[in-house]
């Protein structure tokens, strides 16, 4: 799911449930039965496959009754016979609260975008009242409705009534190539900060490096200062070109740009109804009109154009399908009733001593490592927890992980996944070395038996690919 300054779509009812559907399969592949995978909802996988190892069970009811990990509380403990609960009144609603009138179905159109535009000019351009939009994205954020930003590249954009893909063609048609723009407007200022280059601002606010010195009228030999500020032009329309926008438009092989819109009529999301897919060939942005021609086949959109995403607030990695999403993170953090953890990347047993406020010497003795040995990934080390509580240690132990991940989102993006299959010497270490920018511990939270089951020749692996983010 995307998070960010611009889009949320875990505010999206449709967007929001696919991804909590994907996560309940995800639970499902790692733990091999329903009522763990649904705990997991909850409680996360990791804190199961702990229950399951410590219990030698993968019997929920074993797992309720006799698991006391410091983290399963009351909410963890019931949250199966609670979805049960909530599963047997959807189903009889009518046993619990009398005769219902159900509300029809609103029938609505998905659009996926080709280019960046306001909000405003897609409304006029497929004669769709703004309120009704608000209503139908509530994705969008307020920076999308006020007009300082535009509505990204490759966004999904539903719109009210059951639109046939000739409409659609149509609407898309009626946005002029000078309301299409190649990149997410920054216009304003930026201050140059330590280490900045002029082609570096160029490239994260979607401009050429000319048209940067043309607004600021700097000649080609400007050396930017710390300090100095910079004005940010708005990106190039289609009518000016792509290549002034340092980004050219995607052809087909006859060179006219083509976009790939959903058509459907949309039920409300209590419905099970699925979307058709509609293909429409667009003309070259200065052509008169598309051409019509439309397939519609039963399918899933297809993903477009990455959209670069910025700043992440409170979340954790844009996790596809095939991996935790929505800020779930499958990693076990917590202490086992023994008082060990198991070694997370990027942890040393200075990050122990530190969080359970013990000389790091006391817990190189107790767990008879030598003097500055190291500790291993996915080994167990044994704490002393005589001067915090476990809870208190979790606390800093997740800190500590989530400002890493804050920091490195702050940066990237997940662009989606690739199958990688382990290879006879290779080492975790290796196969995240070899990604540019792919941090070992974003590699384990795709695949968090890595952890306790080590690598195996054969074994497939889900990896991220990575891009970076473009500065809003």
């Amino acid at each position: 799911m995307r998070v960010d300054s611009l889009v949320d779509q875990r505010l999206d009812p449709y967007a929001s449930t696919e991804a909590a559907a994907n996560l309940m399969l995800y639970n499902y592949r790692l733990l091999g039965t329903w009522p763990l995978a649904v705990t997991a909802y909850n409680h996360g996988p990791g804190g199961l496959r702990r229950a399951e190892d410590e219990l030698e069970s993968s019997d929920i009811a074993v797992i309720v009754k006799r698991y006391q990990g410091a983290t399963f509380g009351f909410a963890s403990r019931n949250f199966y016979v609670s979805f049960l609960a909530a599963l047997e009144v959807d189903r009889n609603a009518e046993k619990y609260f009398g005769p219902l009138q159900h509300l029809p179905d609103a029938q609505n159109t998905l659009v996926v975008l080709p280019d960046y535009a306001s909000i405003q000019a897609l409304a006029k351009a497929f004669k769709a009242d703004m309120g009704a939009l608000r209503v139908l994205n509530p994705a969008l954020r307020p920076p999308i409705w006020s007009g300082s930003r535009f509505v990204p590249r490759g966004f999904a954009l539903r719109l009210p009534g059951a639109l046939q893909p000739a409409e659609i063609s149509a609407g898309l048609a009626r946005l002029a190539p000078a309301q299409r723009y190649t990149a997410q407007r920054n216009d304003g200022t930026h201050k140059v900060r330590r280490g900045e280059t002029l082609a570096g601002i160029a490239a994260a606010s979607g401009v050429s490096v000319n048209r940067l010195l043309a607004v600021n009228g700097w000649s080609a030999g400007h050396e930017l200062t710390r300090g100095e500020t910079v004005r940010i032009p708005m990106p190039a329309s289609r009518a000016e070109g792509s290549a002034d926008a340092g980004s050219a438009v995607e052809t087909s092989e006859e060179g006219s740009a083509s976009v790939t819109a959903t058509a459907a009529a949309q039920p409300a999301p209590n419905s099970a109804s699925s979307a058709r897919l509609a293909t429409a060939p667009l003309a070259a942005p200065n052509s008169a009109a598309p051409n019509a021609t439309i397939a519609a086949v039963n399918a899933r959109p297809p993903a477009a154009a990455h959209e670069p995403v910025s700043e992440r607030p409170g979340s954790t990695a844009l996790l596809p399908a095939s991996a935790p999403t929505g800020g779930e993170d499958a990693t076990d953090y917590t202490v086992g009733a023994d008082d060990t953890v198991v070694v997370l990347p990027d942890e040393t047993l200075g990050h122990y001593a530190d969080w359970s406020k013990i000389p790091a010497g006391r817990l190189s003795a107790l767990n008879k490592l030598r003097r500055n040995a190291q500790v291993t990934l996915g080994h167990k080390v044994k704490l002393d927890l005589s001067q915090v509580s476990a809870a208190q240690f979790l606390e800093a132990r997740r800190a500590y992980h989530q400002r890493l991940q804050d920091a490195y989102f702050a940066g990237h993006r997940i662009a989606g996944t690739e199958t990688y299959t382990v290879k006879r010497g290779d080492s975790l270490y290796v196969i995240a070395e070899q990604r540019p920018n792919l941090p070992l511990w974003l590699v384990v939270q795709y695949n968090p038996d890595l952890v306790s089951g080590g690598l195996r020749p054969g074994t497939s692996l889900t990896l991220p690919r990575v891009e970076t983010i473009n500065r809003e």
